[in-house]
């Protein structure tokens, strides 16, 4: 599931496991560069039975043709993956998911005796009766009767039934929601930190106004990607600890060439980024993809004149890119970047969201006057279905998000006032801007739940991003009080960051708040295959997260220390 966000908001997302070799062909080259990534990260890589001495996500060259390639992380739980693939000349890609050892409970005790079954098939026909006397005049007698019908046996006592192993169960329930299934026997939801960090200064001093930063997350495949920074910086961070993997210094990516509106991962994990391309003068809309390993620029694609600094992109389960813009939708390769199709989008003016479902088709949200959620064929962009939300709220101030399930269905998030009713009852804003957290059928667009948060005072999201199941995670910005389902928050200083997750029906499950005495927002959040969520925003000040606590840095003058402010990136779980 991908995250986006509007006017500078931004997208992430989550993918499933899959294997891809996909080559670039070279004639003169004898061998092939691998790039090989997994779930968890951090695994060991043997390529035909000797040790690379590597860990993903990591890339070795090798000859063309087959090799057996074995992805493992020795005594920790979880099963070694070996799979057959064949090089060619150029790059290769091989994607892994590695399942938990399963281990399996003692048989239960014998089961009780089972009722009496139902009376059986009638039995076979009794022997013929003894021939008769022979008569005076040699007449045959008569055949005797019938035998009469045999009993019905009794059933059989029913086998023994083994009791359910509470350790299998929630081994297997793990390992069917890494591969896409249905993950219905997970308990326990906690929201517990894992890891924070500080991304970079972004002020050098309090008297700077605060821009939406430049942050993005998209942790299908893991690993969080994060645009931070003035510069817009890309990183791609280890989702066990947060360590650096990589961090670009290709100048193409970044300002002052290269303005980021939205980024994503693809399942292979590369990085497809989208916003506007200053190194000719004129800003026209540009298409980036990176390698997911080094960070190193594979293509970029000019995607039209008059690029904006709003945009959202995602991908489908074969790779190919879908980015909305200011009045267009389109469809590009993900060999290339070269267009598939493109259509007209009428009501996205302001703030875009999009998400891509698993049958490849895609959803889009944005602003005319109301907000406007509509599904288009991911095949050739024809409109499946159309709503128009009437929220009594500008479009730019109001915040957006947008996901969707396993099953399709949509989630979206947005700021409302005043009282709106999209199918399930009236909502009521408690004073200015109130969350809007609701989902749509995937079939038509019907109302299927609407939740409100908030207080009195302005209370937005920013991002958003879904889980298989339907349980969704939302970041953004409370003042004040503000109530979330049973809980209320009061907001340490001028507005406070939250994070919430609710469950497939909407309902709240845990809720987090981080903030000082200065303004703290969140703005994007990433899911990954297990349900653990990564989310980035601006803070100022000194702000715990859980762990230890950051300082977004600033200088002392005359013996008092002016905040700068600065993004920040949190894992928790789920």
């Amino acid at each position: 599931m991908k995250n986006v966000r509007s006017s500078k908001r931004w997208a992430g997302g989550f993918a499933l496991a899959a294997l891809v070799v996909a080559a670039a062909a070279s004639a003169e080259a004898a061998n092939g560069n691998l790039k090989v990534t997994s779930f968890p990260s951090g695994a060991q890589v043997v390529v035909d039975g000797a040790p690379t001495g590597k860990t993903t996500p990591m890339s070795v060259s090798l000859t063309e043709g087959e090799h057996t390639v074995n992805v493992q992380i020795p005594n920790s739980g979880w099963q070694p993956d070996t799979r057959t693939v064949t090089i060619v000349a150029g790059n290769n890609d091989l994607s892994v998911t590695l399942l938990p050892v399963l281990t399996q409970g003692p048989q239960g005790p014998k089961g009780d005796k089972g009722d009496p079954g139902p009376m059986g098939a009638p039995g076979q026909p009794g022997q013929p009766g003894e021939r008769g006397e022979r008569g005076e005049k040699g007449e045959s007698g008569l055949p005797g009767p019938a035998g009469e019908t045999g009993p019905t046996g009794d059933t059989g006592d029913p086998g023994p039934s083994g009791a359910a192993d509470p350790v299998l169960l929630e081994q297997l329930s793990a390992a069917i929601a890494r591969i896409g299934q249905l993950e219905a026997m997970f308990l326990g939801f906690s929201g517990s930190h894992a890891w924070s960090r500080r991304l970079a200064s972004l002020f050098e001093n309090e008297h700077e106004l605060p821009l939406f930063p430049y942050v993005a997350i998209s942790a299908a495949h893991g690993d969080p990607v994060v645009i931070a920074g003035r510069n817009q910086t890309v990183q791609r961070l280890q989702s066990s600890s947060g360590t650096l993997l990589w961090s670009s210094d290709d100048d193409r990516l970044r300002l002052p060439l290269f303005e980021a509106a939205a980024v994503t991962t693809d399942q292979a994990g590369d990085v497809v980024m989208f916003g506007r391309n200053r190194s000719s003068g004129s800003p026209d809309k540009s298409l980036l993809k990176l390698d997911g390993v080094t960070g190193g620029l594979k293509w970029q694609a000019n995607a039209g004149p008059n690029g904006d600094q709003t945009g959202a992109v995602g991908t489908d389960r074969h790779g190919d890119i879908f980015v909305a813009s200011e009045g267009e939708l389109f469809k590009r390769s993900r060999e290339s970047g070269a267009e598939l199709w493109k259509v007209g989008v009428a009501a996205n003016d302001k703030g875009i969201a999009l998400a891509v479902d698993a049958a490849g088709d895609v959803i889009e949200a944005g602003w005319k006057q109301n907000l406007v959620v509509t599904k288009f064929s991911g095949t050739d962009g024809e409109v499946i279905w159309s709503r128009s939300l009437a929220l009594g709220v500008p479009p730019i101030p109001a915040g957006l998000g947008l996901g969707v399930t396993a099953a399709g269905d949509v989630v979206l998030a947005s700021g409302f006032r005043g009282t709106v009713d999209i199918g399930g009852g009236a909502l009521v804003s408690a004073g200015l801007t109130d969350v809007l957290l609701a989902s749509l059928s995937g079939a038509d667009g019907a109302h299927r739940w609407s939740r409100r948060f908030g207080g009195p005072e302005d209370d937005k999201p920013f991002g958003l991003a879904v889980e298989p199941l339907g349980s969704a995670f939302v970041t953004g910005r409370f003042a004040g009080e503000a109530t979330f389902g049973e809980e209320t928050l009061v907001s340490a200083g001028l507005g406070d960051a939250f994070a919430i997750k609710v469950g497939a029906d909407g309902t709240p499950l845990w809720i987090r708040q981080w903030g000082d005495e200065f303004e703290d927002y969140g703005v994007a959040v990433g899911v990954d295959v297990v349900g653990n969520a990564t989310f980035a925003g601006v803070f100022r000040g000194e702000v715990s997260f859980g762990g230890n606590r950051l300082d977004s840095g600033g200088a002392i003058i005359d013996g008092v220390k002016h905040y700068s402010t600065a993004e920040f990136i949190v894992k928790l779980t789920r």
